[in-house]
């Protein structure tokens, strides 16, 4: 294996009897639960205040790729 500082080694791993149809599930449900809007809030870790838009001031929200789950205040990936 390589010993480069800047490999990334990614895995996935899934559990025994899942299938890509109930995970299509979860993230349809997920999305009529949880919508863009009331995603959690970025906040800055060094300041633990919230990251707001250059222009507009308003708070931006964490975001979340298609297949993407919002549980609680984290946004987690499959």
């Amino acid at each position: 294996m390589s010993q480069h500082p800047n490999v990334i080694l990614k895995c996935t791993l899934k559990a025994q009897g899942t299938t890509r149809e109930l995970l299509r599930r979860l993230l349809r449900q997920n999305r009529e639960e949880v919508p863009d809007g009331q995603l959690p809030l970025w906040v800055n870790s060094a300041t633990g205040e919230s990251v707001r838009h250059g222009v507009t001031g308003e708070p931006l929200r964490k975001m979340r790729d298609d297949d993407d789950l919002a549980i609680g205040g984290e946004v987690t990936g499959p």
